[in-house]
């Protein structure tokens, strides 16, 4: 859909979906695109409804992709479902499976769109003093209504950036400060509920953020930012060091450069960062090609996107 227009209310940006790029692009993708008309249209005969979406996840996809360092990238198809499992538990999107794809309904579409400027206007656009007068006097009534609707939102956001004692605990630990107030928004939207409901302690939380935080200063991986280590739930994943591995490669370099095998810094760097490279891949992929279901998080699609070794 590329004519007409979709509004949205400032009140957005104090909302907690700001802070998640994915989601917000996902879920204003979904929106702007959504049908207008009160009757609706019908598409590969599919009755779509106003507020509502017909679009697959492998074409949502290629709808998000973006540019970084010049490459075309996407996200992954699982990354994109989580996202829409996590708007359909906030009830800003419900979804019907469709046989040509999914159906999304935005739960509160008509009061996103319910300002009087999309109404019909006469065929030469002409509107009398009166008429502009009535409508303004509603765009108002209807902004202080849209601004009392999200009240709510906005106070969730408010809550969601709060630094809690077991957030601050888990901050004090971890080395790398960067992105804090995003990390407080990931850590009370996932990980406090889950403290709460017992499905983790704050001791395996601890515990196993220290064994990647050792095995990045063993392995000299680059530590994530704070924002992303807990989105990604660090502490899950099963890092373990190959020390006996590590140390022989290392060793062979440094029997290298003593013995005159590198013509400079530069090409023992090179050899290095390859080395690590390919031990990094064979640790992280160990066991299967990580399919769904294994515990091991990190997913490496392509030696290019591996994080860069010091």
């Amino acid at each position: 859909m590329k004519n007409g227009a979709f509004q949205i209310s400032r009140e957005i940006f104090d909302n907690a979906i700001w802070e998640d790029v994915i989601k917000f692009r996902l879920f204003f993708f979904i929106v702007g695109n959504a049908v207008f008309s009160e009757g609706g249209v019908t598409k590969a005969g599919v009755k779509i409804e106003r507020g509502q979406y017909l679009r697959s996840y492998r074409n949502l996809q290629k709808d998000l992709q973006y540019t970084e360092n010049r490459a075309i990238k996407q996200y992954s198809l699982s990354v994109i479902k989580k996202k829409v499992d996590q708007l359909v538990k906030e009830n800003r999107l419900k979804i019907e499976e469709a046989e040509p794809g999914t159906l999304f309904t935005v739960v509160n579409y008509a009061l996103y769109q319910g300002l009087s400027n999309y109404k019909n206007v006469t065929e030469n656009g002409a509107r009398t003093a009166r008429e502009q007068r009535e409508n303004n006097n509603n765009n108002v009534k209807e902004r202080k209504e849209r601004k009392e609707s999200l009240k709510p939102l906005v106070q969730e956001g408010k809550e969601l950036r709060k630094y809690t004692e077991s957030f601050n605990q888990f901050w004090s630990v971890y080395e790398n400060k960067k992105g804090k107030a995003k990390a407080s928004v990931f850590w009370n939207r996932e990980v406090e509920p889950a403290l709460k409901k017992g499905d983790i302690t704050m001791d395996e939380i601890l515990e196993g953020t220290q064994r990647y935080l050792s095995f990045c200063k063993q392995s000299g991986l680059t530590l994530k930012n704070g924002d992303t280590a807990i989105n990604h739930e660090v502490w899950q994943d099963d890092w373990e060091w190959k020390g006996e591995l590590y140390g022989e490669k290392r060793n062979q370099q440094l029997s290298l450069s003593k013995g005159g095998g590198y013509k400079n810094k530069t090409e023992q760097a090179a050899d290095s960062y390859n080395a690590m490279k390919e031990l990094y891949m064979d640790e992280v992929n160990q066991g299967g090609n990580n399919n769904e279901g294994s515990n091991r998080r990190v997913i490496v699609e392509d030696q290019n996107s591996l994080p860069e070794f010091r």
